[in-house]
C-alpha cells in the first residue's frame, strides 16, 4: 500500500514539475498576425479614458490598438526582460501612454513620431499597453 502511494505522488510531482517547466517556458504571443480594433493618437486615447474612463475600459480594454505619437521616454526594466516606450499626451500629468515591450524597441529616440500596436490593458497613471510591437 505505502509503495503505490508513493508512487502515485512521484507520478503526480513529475506531472505538476513539467506543466510548471511549460509555463515557464511558454512564448508570449506576438500581435505581428492579429487583427487591429482601433488606430487612434496618444493624445485622443489618452482623453477619452481622462474624460469618461469607464466608457474608455469598456471600449478599449482587452482590444488591439495602433497608437500613434511622440516618443518622449524610453526605460528598461531592472530584470531586462521587459522595455517601455512613454507616447506624450497633452494633458497627462506624467506621459501618457506607456507602451511594454517583451523584446528591446531598437534604435528608438526620444522625440521620434511612431506608431505602436498593443494590447490594451486600461489606465493607472498612464493608458497602459502590452505586447507591444513599432509598426513605424
Amino acid at each position: 500500500m505505502l509503495k503505490k502511494i508513493l508512487i502515485f505522488v512521484t507520478i503526480a510531482l513529475l506531472i505538476a514539475l513539467s506543466f510548471a517547466v511549460y509555463l515557464f517556458n511558454k512564448k508570449v504571443p506576438t500581435l505581428d498576425h492579429t487583427k487591429t480594433d482601433f488606430v487612434i493618437s496618444a493624445n485622443d486615447l489618452f482623453n477619452e479614458f481622462e474624460t469618461n474612463e469607464e466608457l474608455a475600459n469598456m471600449k478599449y480594454v482587452d482590444r488591439i490598438l495602433e497608437v500613434s505619437g511622440e516618443i518622449i521616454g524610453l526605460h528598461k526594466d531592472i530584470s531586462d526582460s521587459l522595455w517601455s516606450v512613454y507616447l506624450k499626451a497633452e494633458n497627462a500629468m506624467m506621459y501618457g501612454i506607456n507602451c511594454s515591450f517583451t523584446i528591446n524597441p531598437q534604435q528608438l529616440e526620444i522625440g521620434d513620431e511612431v506608431t505602436v500596436k498593443g494590447q490594451c490593458v486600461g489606465k493607472l497613471e498612464d493608458v497602459l499597453l502590452k505586447n507591444c510591437l513599432i509598426l513605424k
